[in-house]
């Protein structure tokens, strides 16, 4: 009888022990783990603009204007731009920039990786967003045609302005201004010479100018005002639109050739002068205006065809000889300039289409999105200020383990 009692006890206690634990379980389920909220797409300022447009008394002046990055759709995702981890070999984290990366061991969310090839994405999904150029500003507003604008890392611009107006055919001299005070000086004539018909300035660097006097391209040291002599004596013909390679090696520069407008490249080093775009674009196309695409063998630039006005943009890579028209002809688009947007290249262009309003559009560089920007103007260049890219490894947990499951 006792046996029985015992039994009978221990079947209750253990139904007691199993109910007990049903009840905690129920009571108790464990809890889900909270999901990284998806980052919103924010909007970003990317840089400052400055272009020539029509001034108030129907003069070209040199405006400024803010770009920015404006979201679409505020609930999208920011694309993933960078990826955090440990690299042993320094002992402390590292923000990987954009490309291809190769690391004998790193720790990537705590698991130790050997012999890891990492190919980071810093891309903003564009397609999320729209560009907008606000808080335009007449920088010089004055009684003379003022165009053609560059600028250094100084906050110092370098333009063309033309004191009789350029519909007068009067001269066109060289000026530049601080930002900061906002006076102008006349740069030409220097002591006295260089008077009269001056084109295309640029900065070589933030105290030299180059520019195009009576069809010969020149320098000048603005701490000194010494000119150097041409830098292009080879040709008789009329030179413009020079600019160096970002190196310093090549300097690109136009001139007429049978008739024609070509660009041309000279190495400095060794003197030899090459066309820039290939000979069957030579054929049908007159070139204008190249300028370097962020690297010492990529250039963008536009060309306009032979038969028609219709002005085309063009990448060209001088290694591959990879050639490339971004635009299709059916508008005409003129003077490019690029820029860098969190390691995505995009070009700035004017369209000459309607030219009682010439406008500013933007497209990638390869065509494939092209916008028109809320903005006249022509000639347009940048002083990048850079995005905001932030740094949480929550925001780029997919990427990673993207990678981690390759390897």
């Amino acid at each position: 009888m006792k046996k029985i009692m015992v039994v009978f006890f221990v079947f209750i206690l253990l139904m007691l022990v199993v109910n007990c634990k049903e009840n905690a379980i129920l009571q108790e389920p464990t809890p889900e783990p909270t999901p990284t909220p998806t980052p919103k797409p924010t909007e970003q300022l990317i840089g400052r603009m400055y272009f020539h447009d029509t001034g108030p008394s129907s003069q070209y002046d040199i405006f400024s204007g803010d770009l920015y990055l404006v979201p679409k759709d505020t609930g999208a995702a920011i694309s993933q731009k960078r990826v955090s981890f440990e690299n042993r070999s320094f002992s402390k984290q590292h923000i990987l920039q954009n490309g291809i990366h190769k690391f004998d061991d790193v720790l990537i969310e705590e698991r130790r990786l050997r012999k890891v090839v990492i190919n980071t994405v810093l891309s903003i999904d564009i397609t999320k967003y729209d560009f907008e150029i606000r808080d335009v500003e007449n920088i010089t507003n004055s009684t003379s045609d003022d165009f053609a604008v560059n600028i250094n890392n100084n906050n110092q611009i370098v333009f063309v302005t033309a004191p009789d107006g350029l519909g007068n055919g009067g001269v066109t001299e060289i000026a530049y201004m601080d930002l900061t005070d906002r006076v102008r000086h006349q740069l030409t004539p220097i002591k006295g010479q260089y008077s009269g018909n001056n084109f295309d300035p640029d900065w070589k660097t933030d105290s030299i100018i180059i520019w195009s006097h009576d069809g010969k391209i020149q320098e000048v040291d603005l701490l000194t005002l010494k000119v150097s002599g041409s830098l292009i004596p080879e040709y008789d013909s009329q030179l413009y639109d020079p600019k160096y390679s970002p190196d310093g090696t090549m300097l690109i520069f136009n001139t007429r050739v049978n008739r024609k407008k070509n660009s041309f490249i000279k190495y400095l080093s060794s003197g030899n002068i090459e066309p820039v775009l290939p000979a069957d674009i030579f054929k049908d196309y007159r070139d204008d205006n190249p300028t370097w695409l962020f690297s010492n063998n990529y250039i963008t630039g536009h060309t306009l065809r032979t038969n028609t006005a219709d002005g085309r943009i063009y990448t060209y890579d001088l290694s591959s000889k990879e050639f490339n028209f971004v635009t299709d002809g059916t508008r005409d688009f003129r003077y490019v300039t690029p820029i860098d947007i969190s390691g995505d290249y995009y070009l700035i262009f004017s369209d000459w289409t309607d030219r009682d309003k010439i406008a500013l559009w933007i497209s990638n560089i390869d065509g494939s999105i092209l916008r028109e920007l809320n903005q006249t103007g022509d000639e347009a260049i940048f002083t990048i200020l850079g995005l905001q890219i932030p740094n949480n490894l929550d925001e780029y947990s997919e990427i990673v383990k993207q990678y981690i499951r390759n390897f």
